[in-house]
């Protein structure tokens, strides 16, 4: 038996090697001895006992968010209620410059549970750049482009009306584009828009020509 093998513990050939060829009760003396003065651990090399490496640059900061303005509101301007045989109208109109102003409009508009719950919420809307119109009946066919059309031949820009109705239970007929067309036509006159969409500009007063007194 080689009692020396490199690189390897040689404490347990020893043993093996005293079993056989040692006393008993030397045996048993080397084995006490051991077991009560064990021999100490393996060196560790420092390169493994270096605990890992760890960045000692400080975390920076975070950056604080930017806070993003809110858009403000636009603003809409209501026209007074309409009623015909229980069934009521109430016009609204908003100048607007883009489609997402349109589309801030009537969301405005619906947080209102009045307006949201109504039976239709029908939009007409013209744009001057780019040039876009459209309208929306809302389930009332035919009333969007009733609306629309109006707004062509007043030849009114950058506006949006919307009409809301709430259905009273009597079938109107063809009364209700009329309804339709007659609400677009009075929140227009009510916001004083010209055809170029601005509001219209106060008359000038009459000058009354000065008269010469007779001597």
């Amino acid at each position: 038996m080689e009692l020396f093998s490199p690189n390897t513990p040689v404490i347990f050939n020893w043993i093996e090697w005293l079993r056989e060829h040692a006393p008993h009760h030397v045996l048993s003396v080397f084995v006490d001895h051991w077991i009560k003065n064990p021999p100490p651990p393996p060196a560790v090399s420092p390169a493994s006992s270096c605990p890992p490496s760890t960045s000692t640059r400080e975390s920076e900061p975070a950056t604080p968010p930017v806070p993003v303005p809110e858009e403000p509101e636009i603003e809409i301007i209501h026209g007074p209620p309409f009623v015909d045989r229980k069934s009521k109208f109430v016009a609204h109109l908003a100048r607007v410059k883009t489609l997402a102003e349109v589309e801030q409009m009537r969301a405005i508009l619906l947080r209102d549970k009045r307006i949201a719950q109504a039976t239709h919420n029908v939009l007409a809307y013209r744009l001057s750049a780019p040039l876009l119109e459209a309208r929306d009946d809302d389930g009332e066919g035919g009333a969007g482009d009733t609306m629309l059309y109006l707004l062509q031949k007043m030849n009114v820009m950058d506006v949006a009306v919307l009409v809301t109705r709430w259905f009273g239970g009597i079938l109107l007929g063809p009364d209700r584009f009329r309804h339709f067309q007659d609400l677009t036509k009075a929140i227009v006159d009510q916001a004083g828009m010209t055809a170029s969409g601005k509001p219209t500009p106060p008359p000038e007063k009459e000058k009354r020509p000065t008269q010469q007194r007779r001597r």
